[in-house]
């Protein structure tokens, strides 16, 4: 087999299905000669996956190329728009040379693609190289809004969670001493061990190395600090304003580090589900002011509460509760109940007024 396309089109054949064994055999082989062909393959099978019948016939000519990616991701977004559109995924395209450490982010435009949140499973781009030439990696970023929620498995078997009004962004390619994503909100992971490469989580206030496998992490740019909360194994937290700051923080324990604070600042989490219920589709408040009760719930449920009539001191009065909701009314009828708030609804904004009896 002498050229990229004729490697390609046996490619295709065995995506579509083939089990001629020939067919086998050659991309069996192909793929044990390099690793970069085997991740090559990785990708084109999950772009093919991704791919209605027509892309799929591009692909069987195609070698992967900026253009190439272009071509398909137009026909994915296509078919994409007639599902129902949750999660929202974009690219970001960052040329570097093999084994050279990406520095910097300069993004260039690319095709968006939109996802069902409930199964995000990402199409990657691979613009084939051989060993000697230029790679490109690919940042993508899962995007939720207020009032959406989104699932993803990565690469290398990790899965996150991504909670309301939140966005991960990842590599195409893992790199091969390493494993970084990058976070702005609030996510849940469950890390595929490799010793070899360690997981790493970006935010805007520290870099968390996951030595277990389960963490959840919030980092909102509107909150005041970034929280840390490990449900099994450990995390190592480096603080980036004083990098020399860093702590493990084991699980059941939850870290907060801020911008404006040098420490970061560990304690037992008495209980863990305060941090990961809303896993479960729990809203979940101890002592908690209202004020920042209602953030939550304009993330939560995609909606704008109009609290201007509120006395700030009522605003930081503490409510504490652990629902499950399927309607806002129930929410804000327990807070009318218990803090003396009154509510209407119009639309999707919320206004606040004092009760009569305050």
């Amino acid at each position: 087999m002498n050229t990229d396309a004729e490697i390609w089109a046996v490619i295709a054949r065995t995506l579509e299905g083939s089990n001629e064994p020939d067919d086998q055999a050659v991309v069996e082989k192909w793929r044990s000669l390099d690793p970069a062909n085997e991740r090559a393959y990785q990708e084109a099978k999950f772009l093919w996956n991704r791919s209605e019948a027509e892309a799929r016939e591009d692909l069987k000519s195609f070698r992967f190329s900026a253009d190439d990616w272009q071509k398909v991701a137009n026909r994915i977004q296509i078919a994409e728009k007639k599902r129902p559109a949750k999660g929202k995924l974009t690219h970001h395209r960052h040329p570097v040379k093999r084994m050279q450490r990406v520095t910097t982010l300069v993004c260039k435009s690319a095709a968006t693609i939109l996802i069902a949140a409930t199964s995000a499973y990402l199409a990657f781009q691979y613009s084939f190289a051989e060993k000697t030439a230029e790679m490109e990696f690919t940042y993508h970023e899962i995007r939720t809004a207020p009032g959406e929620k989104a699932s993803i498995r990565l690469m290398d078997g990790s899965e996150a969670s991504i909670n309301a009004d939140s966005g991960l962004s990842v590599p195409n390619l893992f790199h091969e001493k390493r494993r970084e994503v990058m976070l702005d909100g609030h996510a849940f992971f469950e890390v595929s061990p490799d010793s070899a490469r360690p997981f790493l989580i970006h935010t805007r206030d520290a870099i968390i190395q996951v030595l277990g496998t389960s963490i959840g992490v919030r980092s909102y740019s509107d909150e005041e600090h970034t929280a840390v909360a490990v449900r099994n194994g450990a995390a190592q937290v480096r603080q980036i304003a004083k990098p020399e700051n860093s702590v493990v923080i084991p699980a059941g324990y939850i870290g907060r580090i801020s911008p404006e604070n040098e420490s970061i600042f560990v304690e037992w989490a008495e209980e863990p589900e305060d941090y990961f219920g809303w896993l479960e589709g729990r809203l979940i408040f101890k002592q908690r002011s209202l004020s920042y009760v209602f953030r939550q719930l304009e993330r939560w449920y995609n909606i704008k509460i109009e609290d201007s009539e509120l006395y700030p001191e009522i605003l930081k009065k503490e409510f504490t509760a652990d629902l499950k909701p399927s309607r806002l009314t129930e929410v804000m009828d327990l807070i009318r109940f218990t803090m003396g708030v009154e509510y209407t609804m119009e639309g999707d904004q919320v206004f606040l007024t004092l009760a009569e009896a305050y």
